[in-house]
């Protein structure tokens, strides 16, 4: 099967785009809102960490196998790319987003109407510029021999710690309104029940005595999508994803992809992946992510920037190691 990669980018320096973004944030009202939409529009969302090479070096030495990776940026093309060449295709946002809704500066409109690329495969899989592949994978890492999104079917329940929550709770609403939990369970039982899950799967026995289904395990990994999946709730759920599509930032109403990946996960369309098979790092912590990196220790690795981070750049010695590992200038750099 052809499997793509979708990677949106940003660059939030580039006064070009800081200009556009101010100019619709007044428009906006943003400085008048509560701080909850403030909050889901901090600066760490749009800062580049000088990561994205990498992601895209590791994804042409470590899954040579991908057909196509589309880069998602808004006009925005990296002083180091070539754009002429055979693997990396640059997708502006009016090539997929619906005219109406442009501007936008939410992940939200972006990833909710990826599926809309052109030429994109049924089977994709998600990326952003702060994950990289660590050493060699397969096809069968994210998708089985029948086309199954490779993905971890573990129920948690939503965190209330941040503003996020209320996002992933408009998610959940859309799943409990279509599927029941035992249904999804018996549609799939090893999915939700298996051994590769180890002491996570406490989550799922504590979330069993709800009713509805309480939330799922989110593991801050690569996600692998099918394109009809996406349509699929496009059809059930238009009036919502539309007015998510429609706020040029992200607010406490909207949808995310992640209903997307939840609807694959209690439809029983996926098989069971491993726990193991990345770790999310926070950026400063720079000596775990080191040892990661030259010790291979996991498939994938997350180098997350968050508010809890000073100024979301990686340290100097997580970009030497960076670079010792994937030191490779490939076709679609100058």
């Amino acid at each position: 099967m052809k499997i793509d990669v979708v990677l949106p980018w940003v660059n939030g320096e580039d006064p070009v785009w800081i200009k556009k973004k101010e100019k619709y944030k007044d428009r906006a009202g943003e400085t008048k809102i509560v701080m909850s939409k403030a909050q889901l529009n901090g600066s760490e969302k749009y800062r580049d960490s000088g990561t994205l090479k990498y992601a895209l070096r590791s994804i042409a030495k470590f899954a040579p196998w991908v057909n196509q990776i589309y880069l998602v940026t808004d006009h925005q093309i990296p002083d180091w790319f070539k754009n002429d060449n055979p693997l990396v295709t640059i997708v502006n946002h009016e090539d997929f987003i619906p005219h109406e809704w442009l501007p936008t500066f939410s992940s939200n409109p972006i990833i909710l109407n990826s599926f809309r690329i052109k030429n994109l495969s049924e089977h994709f899989i998600l990326f952003n510029d702060d994950m990289i592949l660590n050493k060699k994978i397969s096809p069968e890492d994210f998708f089985s021999e029948q086309g199954l999104p490779v993905d971890i079917g573990i129920y948690s329940v939503i965190p209330s710690f941040e503003d996020f929550s209320h996002l992933i709770l408009n998610n959940m609403i859309v799943i409990n309104k279509y599927f029941s939990k035992w249904a999804g369970i018996k549609a799939n039982f090893f999915g939700f029940f298996n051994f590769k899950y180890g002491s996570n799967l406490v989550r799922t026995i504590l979330a069993l005595p709800w009713h509805g289904v309480t939330g799922f395990y989110n593991p801050h990994m690569p996600i692998a999508y099918l394109k009809s999946s996406f349509q699929e709730v496009w059809q059930k759920e238009n009036s919502w994803l539309s007015e998510t599509s429609s706020h040029r930032f992200r607010e406490s109403t909207d949808l995310t992809d992640w209903v997307v990946r939840y609807w694959q996960l209690q439809s029983g369309k996926f098989k069971a992946g491993s726990t193991k098979f990345g770790k999310y790092y926070l950026q400063d912590q720079t000596e775990q992510i080191v040892v990661d990196l030259e010790q291979s220790s996991h498939k994938v690795i997350c180098i997350n920037d968050t508010p809890m981070t000073k100024d979301g750049v990686i340290d100097q010695k997580v970009s030497e190691a960076l670079e010792a590992k994937l030191s490779i200038n490939l076709v679609f750099e100058k």
